[in-house]
């Protein structure tokens, strides 16, 4: 996997890094539009925001589907 990223000019962390921050800004612009506790329960629509930002995100960096996982699992444990 390191040499996959390494081929995009990426590190785990960066990704790992990008997805925290992607997360934390789709959450905070639906709290903003929708208010604290509708968008809260708004699951769906914000998994569906993440999906269709990493999909952008991937594509960008020629990366695929399955090093999402990777990337969280791993990067837990090295980019804290």
């Amino acid at each position: 996997m390191k040499a996959t990223l390494d081929k995009q000019g990426l590190t785990l962390c960066d990704v790992y890094q990008w997805i925290g921050n992607s997360e934390n800004e789709i959450r905070r612009n639906m709290e903003t539009t929708y208010g604290m506790p509708a968008a809260m329960k708004m699951v769906d629509e914000r998994n569906q925001a993440y999906d269709k930002a990493w999909e952008k995100y991937r594509k960008q960096h020629s990366l695929s589907d399955s090093v999402r996982g990777y990337i969280n699992v791993f990067g837990v444990k090295e980019c804290q």
